[in-house]
């Protein structure tokens, strides 16, 4: 994960890659079929998860939720 950081006195930012700690992800996913008319059917489908992260950057321990779906 790369995270990124502002040095306040010299308006610095640094951008570095960090190990994480912990990674949670949960999901879920449905597809149905609708019987509309004998000659039409509709399917209906879709996806949405979450991950959550969490991880230690110079002694200061951050999480970060990132939520996604289609």
């Amino acid at each position: 994960m790369r995270v990124r950081t502002v040095d306040t006195t010299s308006n610095i930012s640094y951008v570095t890659n960090i190990n994480l700690t912990k990674s949670i992800n949960y999901g879920l996913d449905f597809n149905s079929k609708f019987n509309i008319a004998k000659w039409w059917n509709l399917n209906l489908g879709g996806t949405v998860f979450q991950s959550k992260v969490a991880a230690n950057v110079a002694l200061n321990a951050f999480e970060r939720k990132i939520p996604v779906g289609r």
